[in-house]
């Protein structure tokens, strides 16, 4: 529920208190009373009509209207709020501007904040003016450029890397955490999927696992390799069609795994994390000569573009082209 509206008896009672001026309605309906809300503000704040909201009140609205009960939710709340908390809740939209943005953005550089942890602030803010201006609630919306984020290097596990990380997690007792390792390595799928995997999601006969909830809103089915399939029937056992296969979160993740790369000397190395495990398999896909379009629906992506970083790892086409110079140079 929006802050400023709560329900009294049968109606709905609008308090809003801008630069200390309060103003309450009351209303018979919930969305009667959002409307009189943003009447009220856009009143509190110098408007008539459709003049500029807040950003704390368009915040609110994005939250109800947008982020709500969405996977993205906490992340984008979060950023939304940080927008809120450097330009003040009750400064007017229409006040914000490209340069004061700009003076965001470096004070979120001088932090040492990524060009990519920069890219989702700046989303954030960015569908707080859309959810605004679609609403009337602000009559432009200030150029809010993105940040060009670099690729970066792809880190995936080596074969012996691989074998070794599982002896490791085998020597500390941590076999949940193998398990958990395994289907990552040999599935791609991302370990929030994982955690959502139910028993209902599992295709024995066909050995598929059906993933329908993720990230791109994309439910696909991705099979099982004869050792994923192992473990998969062992963990089946006992369990109820609604039970969750691997009933942890990403906290329990990452303890388990700082504990292990320690042991195996990798502390200094910030790629290597769970999320290497989707690049692992993604990247042996590649190397074996499976094509792209293929592995962009075994891993679920959008679009072919977030496939083509693993590109580079099929050497194939590139050697048969050098094949093509050395022909040349034959002569």
């Amino acid at each position: 529920m929006a802050k400023g509206i709560r329900q009294r008896g049968s109606s709905w009672l609008v308090d809003v208190t801008v630069n200390g001026k309060r103003r309450t309605a009351t209303c018979k309906t919930f969305a009667e009373a959002e409307e009189k809300r943003a009447a009220l503000m856009c009143e509190s704040t110098g408007g008539r009509g459709s003049q500029p909201w807040s950003i704390g009140f368009a915040f609110e609205r994005t939250c109800e209207r947008v982020w709500k009960g969405t996977r993205s939710e906490g992340h984008a709340t979060r950023n939304g709020q940080m927008a809120v908390d450097f330009f003040g809740a009750d400064t007017p939209l229409d006040q914000i501007d490209s340069a004061w943005i700009d003076q965001w953005v470096e004070t979120l550089e001088r932090k040492g904040s990524s060009d990519a942890t920069i890219n989702r602030k700046l989303a954030a803010l960015s569908k707080i003016f859309t959810v605004a201006a679609q609403r009337g609630g602000c009559t432009n919306k200030p150029y809010i450029p993105k940040r060009k984020e670099s690729q970066g290097r792809i880190r995936y596990l080596g074969e012996g890397e691989e074998e070794e990380l599982l002896a490791t997690f085998y020597h500390f007792g941590k076999r949940e955490h193998r398990d958990a390792v395994i289907v990552l390595v040999d599935t791609g799928i991302r370990t929030g999927e994982l955690w959502n995997l139910r028993a209902c999601d599992i295709d024995s006969k066909n050995k598929l696992i059906h993933v329908w909830e993720n990230k791109g809103d994309l439910p696909r089915s991705v099979p099982m390799t004869d050792r994923v399939a192992g473990v998969i029937a062992r963990r089946l056992s006992g369990l109820d069609r609604n039970d969750r296969l691997f009933p942890y979160d990403n906290w329990w993740m990452r303890n388990g795994w700082a504990r292990v790369r320690d042991h195996l000397g990798h502390t200094d190395d910030p790629q290597f994390v769970p999320h290497m495990l989707r690049h692992t398999c993604a990247s042996r896909l590649i190397q074996r000569g499976a094509p792209l379009k293929v592995v962009q629906e075994w891993l679920g992506h959008k679009t072919i573009s977030i496939t083509m970083r693993y590109s580079h790892l099929a050497p194939r086409n590139l050697q048969a082209a050098a094949s093509l110079l050395e022909s040349r140079d034959a002569q």
